[in-house]
C-alpha cells in the first residue's frame, strides 16, 4: 500500500533480534544500508516491525519504542527503513542535539555536558560523545560562586569515515580547590547550570 513518510527524518539504529536482542537493521530482507528518508516522499510499505530508534528526547539521545516500516521510497534503488515513533510527540521534546558524533572533520569542537559529580576537588562530567574521538575536561572560568566547565572532542583521525553512533562519557577535571557548597557549576557549551548526578 502507498503511504507518507512522516513529518522529519528519523533513522533504525537497533531492532529486536530473534531472541529479543539487538539485530542489525540489515537482517530486514533486501535491506543493507539504513537511509533516513525524507518527509512527505510517497513510498510503498512492504512491511514493518516494531523496534527502536534513535530520538532526541529533551536534548539527550534516547532509543524510544518506534515502527520500523520497510519502504520502497520513489526515484530510489532497493528499499530502505523508515522510523515512526510510536510514542505521543508530546513526550519527545524537540531541542537541539548534546553532541554530533565526528565525522572526521579536523577541528576540536565542544560538547554538551549533562550532569556532573564532585568528589571533593576532582569534578566527573558526564556527556554524550561518539566512538572515533577523544574527550579532554578542562575549567573555562572561575568566579564567586561558579565554576564553568568544558568538554572538547578531537577525532582520532581527522577526514576519515566515522560510524554515527553517539554514547554516554565521562570526563574529569581536577579544580585548584574542592567544590564549596552553594558553588554553582556551568557548562561551557551554552553556561547552563549543569545538574548534579
Amino acid at each position: 500500500a502507498a503511504g507518507s513518510g512522516a513529518a522529519g527524518r528519523a533513522c533504525p539504529t537497533m531492532r529486536p533480534g530473534a531472541a529479543g536482542g539487538p539485530a542489525d537493521p540489515g537482517d530486514l530482507p533486501g535491506v543493507s544500508a539504513v537511509p533516513c528518508v525524507a518527509a512527505r516522499q510517497p513510498a510503498l510499505v512492504r512491511g514493518a516491525v516494531f523496534g527502536l530508534s534513535a530520538q532526541y528526547v529533551a536534548g539527550v539521545p534516547e532509543l524510544v519504542p518506534s515502527w520500523l516500516f520497510r519502504v520502497a521510497a520513489a526515484g530510489a534503488g532497493g528499499e530502505t527503513v523508515l522510523a515512526l515513533p510510536a510514542v505521543d510527540p508530546r513526550f519527545i521534546a524537540a531541542a537541539s542535539p548534546t553532541v554530533t558524533p565526528s565525522t572526521g572533520s579536523a577541528g576540536p569542537a565542544r560538547v554538551r555536558i549533562t550532569s556532573y559529580a564532585a568528589d571533593g576537588a576532582v569534578l566527573t562530567l558526564r556527556f554524550w560523545g561518539g566512538v572515533c574521538s577523544d574527550y579532554s575536561a578542562s575549567v573555562a572560568g572561575r568566579s564567586a560562586g561558579t565554576v564553568t566547565v568544558r568538554v572538547t572532542e578531537v577525532p582520532r583521525h581527522p577526514g576519515a569515515p566515522c560510524v554515527l553512533l553517539a554514547r554516554s562519557d565521562t570526563a574529569r577535571v581536577r579544580l585548584p580547590a574542592p567544590l564549596a557548597a552553594g558553588t554553582v557549576v556551568r557548562d561551557g557549551f551554552d553556561g547552563r547550570a549543569l545538574p548534579r548526578a
